[in-house]
């Protein structure tokens, strides 16, 4: 991997980072909705991450899906809960950003705040062990 690829990824890595600070930070202003968009995108920047990492690129929502599920979830490499987490967070953003008169509870955005933590420490686990070793 070149050293712009790998500098990319770090920086990607810690962008992820950042949105789960905001989205903590919305959650903690009882954001609950603001909250579960941040979440579901730093999820998402994760897998772009992961993605980039093994030279594979997506520009749309659906195909960073089907790619983590083809490439990493079928395959063993991630865990299926892994996967499940992050269909979870789909819908949340989905239905706190489309839907009308719907609003995220506390407990909801508590649990997608830990779900995501989890989330996002595999994946930047399983980068830095399998793309970022010298």
């Amino acid at each position: 991997m070149k050293d712009y690829q790998k500098e990319l990824i770090k920086y990607r890595l810690q962008k992820s980072e950042y949105t789960y600070n905001d989205a903590v930070y919305l959650a903690e202003g009882k954001k609950w909705n603001s909250s579960a968009n941040r979440l579901y995108y730093l999820a998402f920047y994760a897998l772009q991450t992961l993605l980039i990492s093994y030279e594979l690129t997506s520009k749309t929502h659906k195909v960073t899906k089907q790619l983590f599920h083809n490439h990493f979830l079928i395959n063993n490499l991630i865990e299926k809960e892994y996967g499940d987490s992050y269909t979870l967070l789909f819908e949340a953003k989905q239905e706190s950003d489309y839907s009308d008169f719907t609003e995220q509870s506390e407990e909801s955005i508590k649990y997608f705040v830990s779900k995501t933590r989890l989330f996002i420490n595999r994946i930047t686990e399983f980068i830095r062990e399998n793309r970022l070793k010298e």
